[in-house]
């Protein structure tokens, strides 16, 4: 009797490709030149901190824009509070959390070159200023 195979992941699979996804590791792919592996890097990775205590934030926005595009590309938070998003260019990160003042950033994100061409991930770290209520 032939049983057919299932065409999709089997639900143990799912958590290890969320694991991945959230960990920055497959975000953006849309394939790989022979010989290299298929695999998305962010180019850049942000800490959202309280300028005066350093304390992380780990639930403030984070977007770029990416040269003279005015459309925003909105950073998911990973599991240890890090931003991460964007591929090779120049950007401008804009941050935001209520009871802070927004901060932007430019931020230049170079390519590795050569046949499995990736962005070299830069890591940034931004301070956010809290309002003072009068």
């Amino acid at each position: 009797m032939y049983t057919a195979k299932r065409k999709y992941p089997s639900k143990r699979a799912w958590p290890s490709a969320l694991l991945l996804a959230s960990a920055g590791l497959i975000p953006g792919c849309t394939g790989a030149p022979h010989g290299c592996t298929l695999i998305g890097y962010n180019g850049i990775i942000a800490t959202v901190t309280d300028a005066v205590s350093g304390t992380p934030i780990c639930d403030a926005e984070v977007t770029a824009t990416h040269g003279s595009s005015s459309d925003r590309e909105f950073f998911y938070v990973t599991p240890d509070c890090k931003y991460a998003g964007a591929g090779e260019g120049d950007y401008e990160l804009y941050v935001k959390r209520a009871g802070y003042g927004e901060a932007t950033q430019h931020v230049h994100v170079d390519s590795t070159g050569g046949q499995c061409e990736r962005p070299k991930t830069v890591m940034v770290t931004v301070g956010l200023v809290a309002e003072v209520s009068n």
